[in-house]
């Protein structure tokens, strides 16, 4: 069986970290889930991840739920450093 270039150094890494239960597919959900928590869209997230439907890379969307909390705070920020109207409108 042939060594790939990624194998050869994964290995060394993952025995110089010390974590036996790290596992290639780990770090690759951690950067897609970094790239959603970064703002990328779901079709940016299909690409980097090479998925051909949404439904595999939705599951990275869920880190970037709290983005929603964020969004709603700027919003709010916007609303309340303009003037708005004393007639509620």
């Amino acid at each position: 069986m042939a060594v790939s270039t990624l194998n050869k150094a994964w290995h060394p890494a993952w025995a110089a970290a010390g974590r036996p239960d790290l596992r290639w597919h780990d770090l690759r959900h951690t950067g897609a889930v970094f790239a959603a928590q970064a703002g990328a869209t779901l079709a940016e997230l299909m690409a980097r991840l090479g998925h051909s439907t949404h439904k595999a890379a939705l599951r990275y969307q869920h880190a970037a739920a709290d983005r929603d909390a964020r969004i709603a705070e700027a919003l709010s920020a916007m609303v309340e450093a303009g003037s708005p109207r004393r007639d509620g409108l």
